[in-house]
């Protein structure tokens, strides 16, 4: 069985907020990477991050968005194609999407930032997890 492991840093702890850094890594039932993914979006010029967000996370703004060309909607769908791979590959099994407390707020933010891009928030055969 496939599962995937993920974590992202965001701007803002409402979901209306945006995804500044994201990691997904696929391993084997040993635990073994068998992919990853992982970036830095751009930080659109319609949102304002939080304060709290940035202090956080400890990201240095004008540093992120001089670095990373990465837009939010070329993101999605980097990562929508990285999860349906995953379900592909693991044939009829399901995938696991695992997070620590993935239910309380990653897998809703994700799933607002799918829906914001004109995705669809679900894919079949991806089954959420929460380590927390």
């Amino acid at each position: 069985m496939i599962s995937v492991f993920y974590d992202f840093e965001t701007s803002d702890l409402a979901r209306v907020g945006q995804i500044l850094n994201f990691a997904f890594v696929a391993v084997d039932d040993g635990f073994n990477p068998i992919d990853t993914l992982a970036g830095r979006i751009k930080i659109s010029r319609l949102q304002l991050p939080r304060i709290g967000a940035i202090l956080k996370n400890r990201i240095n703004v004008i540093n992120h968005q001089q670095e990373t060309t990465l837009s939010e909607r070329d993101a999605v769908a980097q990562i929508r194609s990285f999860l349906e791979r995953q379900v592909s590959l693991s044939k009829s099994e399901p995938v696991q999407l695992i997070g620590y407390n993935s239910a309380g707020f990653d897998l809703n933010y994700l799933r607002t930032v799918f829906i914001r891009n004109g995705r669809s928030p679900y894919i079949s055969g991806l089954v959420p997890k929460d380590l927390l």
